[in-house]
């Protein structure tokens, strides 16, 4: 039986590059030696508007190191809220009430209050609301740890060991885990498994948007999996943008363009509230050199001018693609024209399918235009350890309930898909 042991590391740069290599097999986006070097070289005390601390919980076997998981101590009043228990857990989910259904605004100010009543009393108590351990990718919304598949033990047992280090870790340290992004992969998943086992509690956090393109040989292909009338829509979307003047290329190589993304990246942002990563130009630079061999940019460009850019981060040995990030400019003469659909959508199909990947990731949110567009919804859970007694007792029924109310309202809000999961395209009409 090999000796494990799991070793918190400020840097991972001292391990063996190989080794880093086979760790990273799997060819995960996030979860690869490309992002850990990227997640090093970033101030995420600024992306994030916190305080917060990037390790690496790195598990050996015999010596050896053979499974990798970021790890982040997120602390501060106005860290991003996803970092935060506070803030979203106990804030934010009124402003997405409210926007989803605003006839109850009335009915959600009553629980709101009565919410905020709880949170302070726990906040008396101690309970550290804007302290914990946010174990998963930063700046992603996914948390999978990275784990060699050559090594002398079951992934399972790597899992199981990081996760009961990671509570002697918050025991010690008196501060709740946080493991954000779990991914709904199928029945036999051993890293949800490993955190069940553990007793950690699971709670629904939002859903995720993908797009299967095994059927599709071609755009063309997709386009025609739908009935005659979403067709259409998805067709005058293409010709209104083109008439209105607008390109979209391919980018293979967009570091140099830092100051444009950056400035079109917090427009686009900062129209959707006041919690967003943080981009500035240095990041875009630091994207494209560290994660240059798999990520290239949908961009949109009037007249020669850039007006837009979609990041797509590509796995080959995973046959997927993420949208990743999105700015765009909207003072231009260009008008209403919905260019933001080519680049969120029709330019990231086409270039994946071009490219033969089967899986697009279109990231949470925006579920009725992607629903529209052919998406299904892939869930993604929180899990959660608290070391205190009391904290197990009263947080984890809250956030249990929240998880459950949560998908109730996003079902609720969610519309028919205009097209069946296995459309047959190639011309078939509905």
């Amino acid at each position: 039986m090999a000796r494990l042991e799991t070793v918190f590391l400020p840097s991972i740069r001292g391990l063996d590059a190989e080794q880093l290599e086979e760790i990273g097999a799997d060819g995960r986006v996030f979860a690869g030696p490309s992002w850990f070097e990227l997640l090093e070289t970033l101030d995420l005390n600024e992306i994030t508007q916190g305080q917060v601390e990037l390790s690496f919980a790195v598990v050996y076997a015999d010596g050896r190191p053979e499974l990798i998981q970021p790890l982040l101590r997120a602390r501060g009043s106005g860290v991003y809220f996803l970092y935060s228990l506070r803030r979203y857990y106990f804030e934010y989910w009124i402003e997405e009430a409210v926007r989803l259904r605003p006839e109850k605004r009335e009915r959600f100010a009553k629980i709101f209050a009565g919410v905020t009543r709880f949170r302070k009393a726990l906040e008396w108590t101690g309970a550290p609301l804007d302290d914990c351990w946010v174990v998963g990718s930063p700046l992603s919304y996914r948390c999978h740890p990275a784990a060699s598949p050559s090594a002398p033990v079951a992934r399972s047992e790597l899992y199981r060991r990081l996760v009961a280090d990671l509570q002697r870790l918050a025991r010690s340290s008196k501060r709740p885990l946080y493991f954000l992004g779990v991914e709904e992969t199928g029945p036999i998943d051993p890293w949800r498994d490993a955190l069940r086992e553990t007793g950690c509690i699971e709670a629904f956090l939002f859903y995720d948007n993908l797009l299967k393109l095994d059927a599709f040989e071609t755009f063309d292909d997709y386009l025609h999996s739908f009935r005659r009338t979403t067709r259409r829509a998805l067709q005058r979307d293409l010709k209104r943008t083109a008439e209105a003047g607008i390109d979209l290329r391919i980018l293979s190589e967009f570091g140099g363009l830092g100051s444009a993304f950056a400035g079109m990246y917090r427009e686009t942002y900062a129209r959707h509230g006041t919690s967003y990563y943080h981009h500035p130009a240095n990041f875009w630079k630091a994207l494209a050199d560290k994660c240059g061999a798999s990520a290239e940019a949908a961009a949109a460009f009037h007249q020669d001018e850039l007006i837009g850019f979609s990041v797509l981060l590509e796995s080959r040995r995973r046959g997927e693609m993420w949208t990743y990030r999105i700015g765009r400019r909207t003072d231009g003469p260009w008008g209403d024209a919905p260019y933001y659909f080519a680049l969120s959508f029709y330019t990231p199909i086409r270039r994946a399918i071009e490219l033969g990947f089967r899986r697009l990731w279109l990231g949470p949110v925006g579920y009725e235009a992607k629903r529209v567009r052919g998406a299904e919804q892939v869930p993604l859970y929180s899990y959660f350890w608290f070391p205190r007694r009391f904290d197990r007792w009263t947080l984890q029924r809250y956030l249990r309930l929240f998880g459950k109310i949560t998908r109730k309202q996003l079902e609720h809000s969610f519309d028919p898909a205009p097209r069946a999961p296995n459309a047959v395209p190639s011309g078939a009409e509905a």
